[in-house]
């Protein structure tokens, strides 16, 4: 034991079953960044702007590469587009492949968006135990706590209030 283990950076291939055909490899991320997401409940009401986008900023920055394209412009409000086609939101053309970032997210529908991230903190939560781990101690195990994080996250009271 005198050869320290040195970890690897991880990737995950994330892959919808809801969404057939979308792919995401992303990397995996440190405990204190995915206690920083946990503990910055998505709260659309937020006025503090990082505190707000800080999940989609999180997100985008941990995506290597996915197959999202951009929602055709048959889909997009007239005033989201540019005389010259482009989507005003992130620049990008109807359509095509998007580059994976905060303002690529900023231009798909929410329940999207937001199954796309929890399908990653899932992916990234569901690693397999070691050798002789078990949880058969009465504790919740990562999955369950990651599920139970996300539930918190999702609460009705983030939602926007509506006027």
């Amino acid at each position: 034991m005198d050869t320290p283990y040195i970890p690897k950076a991880s990737l995950y291939k994330v892959v919808f079953t809801d969404k057939p055909g979308l792919e995401i490899l992303a990397k995996g991320t440190t405990l204190a960044k995915l206690m920083k997401l946990q503990s910055m409940k998505l709260d659309l009401n937020e006025t503090d702007a990082e505190k707000k986008t800080f999940a989609f900023k999180f997100f985008a920055g941990r995506v290597v590469r996915w197959n999202m394209a951009h929602p055709p412009e048959d889909d997009m409000d007239e005033d989201d587009i540019t005389a010259e086609g482009y989507c005003v939101h992130c620049g990008q053309t109807p359509g095509a492949l998007m580059v994976p970032s905060q303002q690529s997210l900023m231009c798909l529908e929410v329940s999207d968006v937001m199954g796309i991230i929890f399908g990653y903190i899932s992916a990234i939560a569901s690693v397999s135990q070691g050798k002789g781990m078990s949880g058969s101690d009465g504790a919740p195990s990562i999955q369950e706590e990651v599920m139970r994080m996300l539930g918190e996250m999702q609460s009705p009271t983030t939602l926007p209030k509506l006027s």
